[in-house]
């Protein structure tokens, strides 16, 4: 038996149920009961939403599909009220106004569940779907009721986190290197020529163990380098080795294998790579749509298709940029839901990649808690994961400006909307942040602007001296104390010292809207700023780092005109260099050349100039463009003086092509020392859209060791285990443990830096007492946190402040965790304990993962679970308002039932049996009773039909 509605078969069991003559007679006596209640309760006047049925026709759909608030609260009264009655009747609309969004959800997964939804359509609908899911988790989680909890997920005993720890790994794997077919050839991009250095540190002293690819016996395939490096390894004495690693391919057959490296460090040997060398950029930027697209497929039927946003922040190596440029690797930071976008991007001098920018979900455990939240990623030079790290903002935050620090790790700056530090002061406008982090990812500090004002840090640098500068926009107020508003929206200046403390800040502009776009130092402590003012791009030099002071030059370069914008801005060899992108085809400010001429409309520029000391020379103008609109990103230069730019297009350069016309491609180009344009160099990305945005240049970054997947200098094998550095904890988040019952009490647990899964057990197991216990749980790959209740015992997790909850970022649901007495096993709600406030459960939980209807089969499960999470809305609202239980009646209570009703029984227990023995689990062994029956026969299905069909009598 196959293609069974799960939801159809639940409606069947629960009618089958409810007609049973014995439960027919109780439902008779409870409505008696409830109808009484109502005549004169707090009940009296309600309507509820399952009174009305959907009209399931073309008008329902409209206005499912127009719901974008699916939370009415209109008709919640603001107050509680002194009376039980009111505070009922408050707690009741609550309860209505969640069954009305939950029923929407419920009517969406039915659309999807139409036969003739096509894969666009459900991608759209479950849009939709996961805005009122997210909608209705939300109010669950805010929102208390008088006389009961209520929560997303059925009461249980046990709750586990959903962030984990990785383990440590003790080997270094690289991408996958060649397919099986090709495992005999030599790999591509090698040559004997070619030859690298493995360095192994021992005892405080490195030996550089040469390998020299001419001597590799036979051709210069996987197998054979892999043989010839062990055995240089081991003539040199060390114990260090590589092997071959395969992904793909099965116990009999390898056609569809590939095949990569691993290096196993031998004991305490520490290795690292070297080779001969070229300069490579790296291009950071995102691919993918940033936005749901919906194309007309179909005029005569007007049939939409509806393309997801599934955009991801991408880094691209290119490598031959003296000659002719190609691509190495190109790598997607992609989140587990939602979409990403890189920013900035920055190389150390081992030539490990940082990238700064702008997610809206997951990077594994580090769980996003915010709309929009900013990411930090190290990669080394190979295109692997050192770490990926949130900023862990709650609100919306934007990442914007990345800067190497001289003493190792970064310094990054941006803006969010949430606090960020228990000292800041937010009102909900983007406030500017700058924090430093450690080579490894660790947050040493962050700070925040306090000013209630909304500014924005655009740009981040630092100097010799580790001084910090960051510059942007506010508006609405001023920077800090002493600054005087210009206009409306003004530039600022901040300095800091290395160790976060504020130091100057300067307001500064016209009566129009300025902003500083981006900055620079020099090797002298100069800070060079470029900044957009009341339209015109700004080029100004702050002698010594001196913000307060006057600039030493300041070089109005001209209009930026409609579209313009100020990309990036660089120093090297006593000139400066800004990109940006304008429509004014004679931006020349200080009598400047035009070296490249402008191609119409807006065209990326690079604008450069030579700092005099006191005074500046203008030099150039490059103007690169298409026929289409063409915006500029980074700026870099060379040692030779090549100027790289990183930007984006809608047209085509020469000589390139593209898969979707008139959509935005990023781009990259080398200009020469006489501002001539060497060479472009389009990319385009899913769907055919990509950006480019950030732009770093590696001066050893392109050698051998790129064809072997093996990364520059030293191989990054530790983990950290602290909560701060692999989740989005902080220090200072909290949460409660409010232990019900007899002893009530509420316990605070605040993280603190350094935190680990230990300490934190340690902490909350301080706090249970006999009530419970937390754990380590130990995972296949990793370890997370495990808290349990005791039998007869209940506990409320309640989350931490807004801003610094710690439970959400543990990835554990607030609510109750509650232990049965013994002989009880209610799994819908906590069992009546002296002094403990009941807790109900939903089931707002897939059984296979989250609810989603992106497919038909995902659509059937998320309408069945729905269909069960009203009912129990139902139930709630009649258990809480259903007047005290009545006397015994006088009648029979024991004695043989007769031989129908025995059958009735047994029918009954058969059900429950198939179901798991409890009534309140039929949703999920229903669910899963179906998904298996195609794979183990109709035994299940059957058996279970011919029960409920007993049920009846």
């Amino acid at each position: 038996m196959s293609g069974i509605d799960s939801s159809v078969l639940l409606g069947f069991y629960q009618s089958q149920l409810l007609a049973s003559p014995s439960a027919l007679a109780a439902a008779r006596v409870q409505q008696q009961q409830f109808a009484a209640s109502r005549k004169t309760g707090a009940t009296s006047s309600d309507n509820p939403p399952w009174n009305t049925p959907n009209t399931n026709d073309a008008k329902q759909d409209a206005k499912v599909l127009g719901t974008t608030n699916f939370l009415d609260t209109s008709k919640v009264p603001l107050s509680a009220g002194a009376s039980s009655d009111s505070k009922m009747e408050q707690d009741n609309q609550k309860l209505f106004a969640l069954y009305s969004a939950v029923n929407t959800l419920s009517y969406l997964a039915k659309m999807a569940q139409k036969g003739t939804a096509t894969s666009g359509q459900l991608a759209g609908l479950n849009d939709r779907f996961q805005t009122g899911l997210a909608q209705v988790e939300k109010y669950l989680s805010a929102t208390s009721f008088n006389n009961f909890n209520l929560q997303a997920a059925k009461p249980s005993d046990t709750t586990t986190s959903t962030a984990t720890v990785a383990f440590g790994s003790f080997t270094y794997a690289t991408k996958q290197l060649v397919t099986n077919a090709n495992l005999g050839n030599a790999l591509p991009g090698l040559s004997a020529s070619d030859s690298f250095n493995i360095g192994i540190k021992k005892g405080g002293v490195t030996t550089n163990v040469a390998i020299d690819l001419s001597q590799v016996p036979g051709p210069l395939n996987l197998t054979n380098i892999i043989t010839y490096i062990n055995g240089e390894l081991s003539a040199a004495g060390f114990s260090t080795r590589v092997q071959k690693t395969q992904t793909g391919g099965t116990a009999t057959s390898n056609t569809n294998a590939t095949y990569g490296l691993q290096v196993t460090p031998g004991g305490v040997e520490q290795v690292s790579f070297s080779a001969a060398s070229t300069p490579s950029l790296y291009l950071v930027g995102s691919s993918g749509l940033a936005t749901e697209t919906k194309t007309s497929t179909n005029v005569a039927t007007s049939a939409v298709t509806t393309t997801a946003a599934d955009q991801a922040a991408r880094l691209t190596k290119i490598s031959g940029i003296n000659g002719a440029p190609t691509s190495t690797f190109s790598v997607s930071q992609k989140t587990a839901t939602g979409i990403s976008a890189a920013e900035a991007t920055q190389v150390d001098a081992s030539g490990n990649i940082y990238i700064i920018g702008t997610a809206t979900g997951d990077f594994g455990s580090q769980l996003n808690q915010a709309s929009q939240d900013v990411y930090l990623t190290k990669y080394d030079s190979a295109g692997n994961v050192v770490f990926q790290n949130l900023l862990g903002s709650s609100g919306s935050a934007n990442g914007y400006g990345l800067a190497l620090d001289p003493s190792g790790g970064v310094v990054v700056a941006g803006a969010s909307t949430a606090a960020l530090t228990t000292t800041s002061i937010t009102n909900g406008n983007n406030d500017s942040f700058v924090a430093r982090y450690d080579a490894s990812g660790n947050q040493t500090w962050i700070k925040q602007i306090q000013t209630l004002a909304t500014n924005q840090s655009n740009t981040v640098s630092v100097d010799a001296s580790g001084n910090i500068y960051i510059g942007g926009s506010v508006s609405g107020g001023v920077i800090g104390a002493g600054q005087v508003g210009q206009g409306k929206a003004d530039a600022y200046l901040a300095k800091f010292d290395s160790k976060g403390k504020l130091l100057a800040e300067n307001q500064f502009g016209t009566s129009g809207n300025d902003s500083v776009a981006a900055t620079a130092t020099a090797a002298d402590g100069s800070l060079y700023v470029a900044s957009v003012q009341n339209g015109h791009a700004i080029l100004a030099k702050y002698a010594a780092g001196d913000i307060t002071a006057a600039p030493a030059w300041t070089q109005d370069l001209g209009d930026l005109a409609a579209g313009g914008s100020i990309g990036g801005l660089t120093m090297a060899n006593g000139k400066v260099y800004l990109s940006g992108s304008t429509s004014n085809g004679n931006l020349t400010g200080g009598g400047a050349s035009i070296a490249a001429a402008a191609s119409g409309g807006i065209d990326a520029f690079v604008f450069s100039a030579t700092d005099n000391g006191a005074s500046v020379s203008s030099n150039t103008v490059t103007y690169i463009g298409t026929s289409g609109t063409d915006s500029a990103g980074d700026v870099t230069v060379a040692a030779d003086g090549t100027v790289y730019l990183s930007g984006t297009t809608t047209g085509t350069f020469a000589g390139a092509q593209r898969t979707v016309q008139n959509v935005n491609n990023a781009f990259a180009a080398a200009i020469g020392t006489n501002g001539a344009v060497k060479w472009t160099q389009q990319y385009g990305g899913a769907d055919g859209v990509s950006t480019g945005k950030g732009l770093a240049i590696d001066p050893q970054g392109s050698s051998v060791l790129d064809a072997l997947g093996l990364p520059r200098g030293a191989l990054s094998l530790d983990k950290s285990v602290e909560l701060t550095n692999q989740t989005t904890l902080r220090a200072g988040d909290s949460f409660q443990i409010k232990i019900e019952g007899t002893g009530a009490r509420t316990a605070t647990i605040t993280i603190d830096q350094g935190e680990t899964f230990d300490s934190l057990a340690t902490k909350i197991n301080a706090q249970l007492g006999g009530i419970g216990k937390a754990s380590v749980n130990y995972t296949g790959g990793g370890e997370n946190l495990k808290i349990h209740v005791n039998a007869g015992k209940t506990i409320d997790l309640v989350a931490g402040p807004g801003d610094f909850d710690a439970l959400s970022r543990l990835g554990i649901t607030a609510g109750v965790l509650t232990a049965p007495a013994s002989g009880s096993a209610s799994t819908t709600s906590t069992t009546t304990q002296k002094g403990v406030t009941p807790t109900y459960g939903l089931g707002l939980k897939g059984i296979t993962g989250p609810l989603d209807i992106s497919t038909k089969m995902g659509a059937d499960l998320a309408r069945s679970t729905l269909l069960q999470v009203l009912s129990n809305i139902q139930s709630t609202y009649q258990t809480t308002n259903a007047p005290p239980p009545p006397a015994a009646m006088p009648g029979h209570h024991g004695g043989s039932a007769n031989a129908t009703t025995t059958s009735q029984l047994a029918n009954y227990n058969l059900a429950l049996s198939l179901m798991n023995t409890d009534p309140s689990n039929a949703v999920a062994n229903i669910q899963q009773i179906v998904q298996n029956g195609g794979k183990s026969g109709d035994g299940g299905l059957s058996s279970l039909l011919s029960a409920l069909g007993g049920l009846g009598g």
